[in-house]
């Protein structure tokens, strides 16, 4: 008898796990450059700094209980610690889980974060290999809801000093659109949002090079494109089909700005594609990324978190092991057979989120009809001009706006009619609040005012530091008429 001592087939590559992971945190660390050069360039380099030390810190704190974990294993050597450091990857985790971030996190909150992710996420459950969830997303929904009023995505000038911005929250792009409309909200546009010119996650925001990272990765083999495409075809399916039910101007549109925003298209990338939370079978990885894109979209489109893709890919972990026990020593030996079962997790992904949305659909913003009264134009992003009639004559108002933060930062007269009441106009509460960006006002703090037959009256007991004055009732109504018409404008007409 013969025996053959040729290598078997399962010896198809040279390339170690450690070299993949290397790779794959040279990826990040290009999506992390690039976001570092945009903040510098769009800001200044102190922002971009910035950027640095968020993935800094969260490096050197993995990397420290790493050596923690190391040493409480008995490794004592600097080479033994070294090799352990090395392989158990915390750096990817690390880097991942400081992209999910807002350039503006406190410091505290990515210590903790990154304790949670590595310690908590890997190895409470052995180490890497042995981890049911992804260790970044563990450390992401930790911060998101212990530290959430230390995410602060919005990013404003400093008003004592022009060469300083300081961090503050703000609405995110996902959190202002109306999904029954899909309407890109005032300020953006597609360009903008491609292109990661808008504040967001560091390594969210940047569509296209999040793409051009994805094709790198498949064709080096890095990831499983089953994962990645599997999720983004149902999201596209999901978006289109809730697009045509709540008949959006365009359709095609809405399926992009969906894909487009928030998380989904990082997510996609680097966080379901990890081959330690997702099932081992190829049938499984495709139902784990259809499955994973049915609960990203529903969590976005009907719960109070405008981002679902953190709790979808958890929650598809918890299933995984589900997964791969009913496809385990499953062959799917007619592919008729195997396209059913897949159209139909597809089928129903799309017919859940449908479904849900005809039982409880969103409701579609309610337009103004006051804002007749009002004309509003455009000079720029962060300039408006405004106008309406006050009591004798024509009020007309350059609005100076950061819609980042949501606030009125100025207001210039540009005509105006000489009475009485234009001076009391001039030395009321809300004028001298503002102009010469005395004071800043909150787009919500104009949501107290009822503005009906060119007349706005306070409907609440909230003091927001103005109110009309009795002395000129017609003009500074319509004077905070005109700034809640620019807000209104910025919002969409929404009520």
């Amino acid at each position: 008898m013969k025996f053959s001592l040729a290598k078997g087939p399962f010896l198809r590559s040279k390339r170690s796990t450690t070299g993949i992971m290397l790779e794959l945190f040279a990826v990040l660390a290009v999506v992390w450059l690039v976001s570092v050069v945009s903040y510098s360039i769009r800001f200044n380099f102190l922002v971009g700094l910035r950027a640095i030390l968020v993935v800094l810190i969260s490096l050197v704190t993995t990397l420290a209980v790493d050596v923690i974990v190391a040493l409480l294993k008995g490794k004592r050597k600097v080479k033994e610690i070294g090799n352990f450091v090395l392989t158990s990857y915390s750096y990817v985790t690390a880097i991942v889980f400081a992209l999910c971030l807002p350039v503006g996190v406190s410091y505290y909150a990515v210590i903790i974060g990154s304790i949670v992710a590595t310690l908590l996420g890997k190895y409470l459950f052995g180490g890497f290999g042995y981890n049911i969830f992804n260790p970044a997303i563990i450390g992401r929904i930790f911060v998101g809801l212990a530290f959430g009023a230390s995410l602060n995505y919005g990013i404003v000038a400093n008003e004592t000093n022009s060469a300083a911005y300081d961090f503050v929250t703000s609405s995110t792009v996902t959190s202002s659109i109306n999904w029954a409309e899909g309407a890109i909200p005032e300020g953006y546009d597609f360009k903008t949002i491609l292109f990661g010119n808008y504040n967001g996650a560091m390594g969210e925001t940047f569509t296209i090079l999040l793409v051009v990272a994805a094709i790198y990765l498949i064709i080096r083999g890095i990831v499983n494109y089953r994962l990645m495409l599997s999720y983004l075809l149902t999201i596209t399916g999901i978006s289109f089909a809730l697009g045509l039910f709540y008949g959006v101007d365009n359709v095609f549109n809405y399926t992009l700005l969906q894909l487009a925003t928030g998380g989904i298209m990082f997510a996609s990338v680097f966080m379901i594609t990890d081959p330690v939370t997702s099932p081992k079978s190829m049938n499984g990885k495709v139902i784990f990324g259809i499955g994973a894109a049915a609960l990203t979209m529903f969590i976005r489109i009907n719960s109070d978190y405008p981002e679902g893709v953190m709790f979808s890919v958890a929650l598809m972990n918890m299933l995984n092991p589900l997964i791969d026990s009913c496809i385990k020593g499953t062959t799917f030996t007619k592919l008729a057979t195997k396209w059913t079962i897949i159209a139909a997790f597809f089928v129903g992904a799309i017919g859940v989120n449908v479904g849900y949305s005809a039982l409880y659909p969103l409701e579609k913003a309610e337009k103004n009809t006051w804002l007749n009264d009002y004309t509003v134009e455009k000079v720029s992003d962060s300039e408006y001009t405004v106008s309406s009639a006050g009591f004798k004559g024509t009020l007309k108002f350059k609005v100076t706006v950061n819609t980042s933060t949501e606030t009125i930062t100025g207001v210039e007269i540009l005509e105006k009619s000489p009475s009485e009441y234009y001076s009391s106009l001039e030395s009321s509460a809300i004028y001298g609040a503002i102009i010469g960006n005395d004071k800043q006002i909150q787009f919500s703090d104009l949501d107290n005012f009822k503005c009906e037959n060119k007349v706005c009256e306070n409907t609440t007991d909230a003091n927001v530091g103005f109110d009309v004055e009795s002395s000129a009732t017609y003009t500074t109504s319509a004077f905070i008429g005109n700034l809640k018409a620019v807000v209104e404008t910025i919002r969409g007409g929404a009520k």
